[in-house]
């Protein structure tokens, strides 16, 4: 979904849990929204992070990722987010 982040203001915190649907996050999907943290434990089918997606995400502060399978991260996805820490895991 485009532009979701502009109606979902509130949101602090996305957690991509079990998304064998979801391939991909799309262009401005959560920008301009007040997320601070983003999980992607295990999400073995989320291969594109969009254009903008979390573009002027000023609250943003971490991306923890695990064993994902994102092979490719759009231009300005995190554009603004001048706080964000982005952090790998591997399982055990």
């Amino acid at each position: 979904t485009d532009h979701a982040g502009e109606s979902v203001k509130k949101l602090s915190k996305l957690s991509f849990y079990d998304s064998n649907k979801l391939n991909s996050i799309g262009e401005f999907a959560f920008a301009n929204s007040s997320v601070k943290t983003i999980e992607f434990p295990y999400s073995g089918s989320i291969q594109l992070i969009g254009k903008s997606a979390f573009r002027n995400c000023s609250k943003l502060e971490s991306m923890d990722v695990w064993n994902s399978s994102i092979i490719k991260i759009d231009d300005y996805a995190f554009e603004n987010s001048k706080n964000l820490r982005y952090n790998k895991r591997c399982s055990d």
